[in-house]
């Protein structure tokens, strides 16, 4: 999984998002079993979603990051710092691109709660997680 996930970002930052998607859902087959790791799956979803946001297919990218948010809670709270920081801020910049300012605004609180008030001034890009 560590050589498909740092594959993905280099084809999406090139503009070949299908490459991109096609290795991330080979990731995602990979990594989705009762063997794989939350972290694991957490950082695919993550980058499933992300990517996914080039597409303008939002429904789709929007249930990648429900599904990731989801998985948060799984992840032991070591992993979730900075793993749910990025995911949180993902998404509330997905639903604010997309109009949803509100919903945007609850998963700004959310995370808020779980993460502190300083929490998104410290937020790591996606690309980051991959070179964990």
């Amino acid at each position: 999984m560590p050589e498909l996930s740092h594959l993905a970002p280099l084809y999406r930052k090139e503009g070949d998002i299908t490459q991109a998607l096609a290795i991330l859902e080979r990731a995602w087959r990979i990594v989705d079993s009762p063997l794989g790791d939350a972290n694991s799956r957490l950082r695919v979803l993550l980058a499933l979603a992300v990517t996914l946001t080039t597409q303008h297919d939002n429904k789709k990218t929007e249930s990648y990051f429900l599904r990731a948010v989801a998985l948060l809670d799984a992840v032991p709270p070591a992993l979730r710092q900075a793993d749910g920081q990025a995911a949180y801020h993902a998404y509330e910049a997905f639903l604010k691109q997309n109009g949803r300012n509100r919903e945007a605004r609850m998963i700004e609180k959310r995370a808020v709660t779980l993460f502190g008030p300083r929490a998104s001034s410290s937020v790591i890009g996606v690309e980051a997680l991959f070179q964990k």
